[in-house]
């Protein structure tokens, strides 16, 4: 399989380096302390000398138990377009992404992992922000949940980076999960193509960009953004899409999605592990049915109260079985009491008014 051209899914930074605009199409706000909220805004242009450090007078103050932080440790530089971070010949330096920064100074990038003494800074825009919320939602709001939440977001960004095919890995079918990460992580209206030999029943309703059984014409089609795979299911030219897509310079990603790890799935792959929803509690259930009608209502430019009471307590009894059964019957709630008609409710999912109508008269709901 031939590399495809580039195109303008890739970005020449001020060192003559190509890079992706996966994750990195904002501008980064604030530096969050590993495993924590705590974040640190980047500084205002009121503040002269933004120095990173553990001295109460710095713009960037530091508290680390281990005491390995210097007073004035490192600047944080504006240049044009971003950040730069220099160290100010501290004691231990500044680590970069888990190792010593191999210059004195480097460009911050989103999702970036900035060590400075015991405390490691995660470089933040808004795309990681939404990216990050999306995370806690599928993988769990309880604190114990926090590193692997920071596993999946270093996962996410070394696929954003080329340098590995993200794999999801869960007892259900998690192609709505790989897409939601997708929305999250590139530009809006990036495609969403799901390479395989025949599309899965939820795929048309998940609203993918296509479902296409060529390696070649999804890598294609998907330019600028990602290509999604069910890895359990193996076609002619999977090996091939794996090498294409983990390349730095490759124009689309790959997300491959599997129940479970096997020598079938790419052992270069970043994987995250997401948790059936049967173990999750009544409270986050509650809690992830009503932030899924608030993603639907939202897309519709509805009033929230549409979306009721009633509606919310059925979706959680009867259609938390998957993520993508979760959405699907979000949207299909929400859509509906958007629109007039079922007719108009129909085209705007892209279903006919019967298919539709179908829809809600075998789960016993008013259409």
């Amino acid at each position: 399989m031939p590399d495809p051209p580039e195109d303008d899914s890739l970005r020449t930074r001020n060192d003559g380096t190509r890079a992706p605009i996966w994750l990195d199409h904002e501008p980064i706000l604030h530096l969050r302390e590993w495993e924590t909220d705590q974040v640190h805004p980047m500084p205002g242009p009121d503040i002269e000398d933004p120095v990173v450090g553990a001295d109460p007078s710095v713009a960037v103050r530091l508290v680390d138990p281990t005491r390995s932080v210097s007073r004035k440790h490192a600047r944080l530089i504006r240049v044009e377009g971003g950040w730069e971070i220099e160290d100010l010949h501290s004691r231990y330096g500044v680590r970069c992404d888990g190792g010593r920064a191999t210059s004195q100074r480097f460009l911050i990038t989103a999702g970036m992992e900035i060590g400075i003494g015991g405390i490691t800074l995660v470089a933040e825009n808004a795309t990681l922000v939404r990216l990050k919320q999306y995370l806690e939602r599928v993988l769990g709001w309880d604190t114990m949940r926090r590193p692997a939440i920071e596993l999946a977001l270093r996962a996410v960004r070394a696929a954003a980076l080329g340098r590995a095919p993200l794999t999801l890995v869960g007892a259900d079918d998690v192609v709505a999960v790989a897409r939601q990460i997708h929305l999250r992580a590139t530009r809006p209206g990036a495609p969403f193509v799901v390479c395989g030999k025949k599309p899965h029943a939820s795929d048309e309703s998940l609203r993918v960009t296509a479902t296409i059984a060529d390696a070649s014409a999804a890598l294609e089609r998907a330019a600028g953004g990602t290509v999604c795979v069910r890895a359990d299911k193996r076609f002619s030219g999977y090996g091939e899409l794996v090498g294409v897509t983990s390349k730095p310079q490759a124009v689309a990603r790959l997300y491959q999605c599997t129940k479970k790890v096997s020598k079938r799935v790419d052992r270069a792959a970043s994987g995250i592990v997401i948790p059936k929803l049967a173990r999750r509690s009544p409270e986050d259930l509650d809690r992830l049915v009503a932030e899924y009608a608030t993603d639907a209502v939202r897309e519709l430019g509805a009033d929230p109260a549409s979306f009721t009471e009633q509606q919310r307590v059925w979706v959680v009894r009867y259609a938390t079985t998957s993520f993508a059964e979760l959405e699907i019957t979000a949207v299909r709630f929400a859509v509906r009491n958007a629109f007039e008609s079922m007719n108009q409710a129909a085209a705007y999912l892209g279903l006919s008014h019967v298919t539709l109508g179908d829809w809600f008269k075998r789960r016993k709901l008013r259409p």
